[in-house]
């Protein structure tokens, strides 16, 4: 039942992308993580988008590849192929992560990690900052 959940809820924000969202352009972007709520900080990384291709990358993180998938308004997941064997297997009670930008210009964007099943939740925030 909570998989049905999930899976319906984040079908749902797919389907109603807000097509006004100025999304991420072709760009290197640091991903600069501001405050913590319920964890410690994770690791800033640099993120390179090229479409709905990302590369992900930074100082102590392992280096990933995959899709952006646009969900409902500015919200995007990163979708990491192949998928790390432990989310496979793993049941998200909010449903998944995701980054939601929020209002910003093009030299910062700010952004909060919420979940698909749990809008109200806010795990992290930050910035993503363009760089050369």
């Amino acid at each position: 039942m909570l998989v049905f959940k999930s899976f319906f809820l984040l079908a749902s924000l797919t389907l109603f992308h807000n097509s006004d969202c100025d999304l991420l352009p072709n760009e290197k972007y640091l991903v600069h993580y501001s405050r913590p709520r319920l964890h410690p900080l994770p690791d800033d990384f640099y993120l390179i988008v090229n479409k709905d291709s990302f590369i992900k990358y930074g100082d102590r993180i392992d280096t990933a590849k995959g899709k952006i998938r646009w969900l409902y308004g500015c919200g995007f997941k990163l979708d990491i192929d192949p998928k790390p064997a432990v989310d496979s297997n793993v049941v998200y009670p909010f449903g998944e992560s995701f980054f939601e930008l929020k209002k910003g210009n093009r030299d910062t964007m700010n952004f909060r990690i919420t979940y698909t099943g749990n809008l109200h939740a806010t795990v992290y925030m930050g910035t993503i900052i363009p760089v050369e």
